[in-house]
């Protein structure tokens, strides 16, 4: 059974627990729906890290939505929590291998990276760009001397994701338009002391900001 593989020992002891949080990349409709039929009692909550959600409304159908984004909150009826972050992996000195780079779901946004890309092979800068497209059967790969350019139809595990933020002197931040709050990708940029390149206006009025 497969939800057997998603909650290990834990699904025998749901009684046990008044409130279960799951994060959006680890949540279905099939494990939410289970765990309400196993402990309907439950205060069941889920956890946007990933905004626009097109999941939101079945989300709601079972348990209380929280994110991180006040405005998308205050829009979509949601519950605002500010964005949090985990302590940081330790890791050995890192060598810098990018200038800058990109790790997340196309979301719309492969064109404006793409000529992110262009402009930063113009003046000879070093990237490392990874785009998840679920929608395409072939991967793409771009390389250019020391940079990379790959759009796949998979995720990467975290450490990897990580492993490069470290290897890069900035890290690139691309929200939707009218999108706000603190992303993980900005957090990770601050815990790993590197330059945070975004167009989140609202970076602006935390008190850490440095212009």
């Amino acid at each position: 059974m497969l939800i057997g593989i998603w909650l290990n020992n834990w699904k025998y002891k749901l009684d046990e627990y008044k409130t279960i949080i799951i994060f959006d990349n680890g949540v279905s409709e099939e494990l939410l729906k289970w765990i309400k039929k196993e402990d309907p009692l439950c205060n069941l909550k889920v956890w946007l890290w990933n905004v626009p959600s097109e999941k939101e409304r079945i989300f709601k159908k079972y348990a209380n939505v929280y994110c991180f984004d006040e405005k998308y909150s205050l829009e979509h009826n949601l519950y605002f929590i500010d964005q949090f972050y985990f302590k940081p992996v330790k890791s050995n000195k890192t060598t810098v291998k990018y200038d800058l780079s990109f790790i997340g779901l196309d979301k719309n946004r492969y064109k404006i990276i793409e000529d992110i890309a262009f402009y930063l092979n113009r003046y000879n800068r070093k990237f490392y760009f990874y785009i998840v497209d679920e929608k395409i059967t072939k991967e793409r790969n771009y390389r250019q001397a020391k940079s990379m350019f790959i759009v796949r139809n998979e995720k990467i595990t975290y450490k990897k994701v990580l492993q490069i933020v470290q290897e890069s002197k900035a890290v690139l931040e691309i929200l939707k338009k009218d999108q706000e709050g603190l992303t993980l990708r900005a957090l990770e940029a601050m815990f790993y002391q590197k330059k945070l390149v975004t167009n989140n206006k609202s970076i602006s009025k935390y008190e850490w900001y440095n212009p």
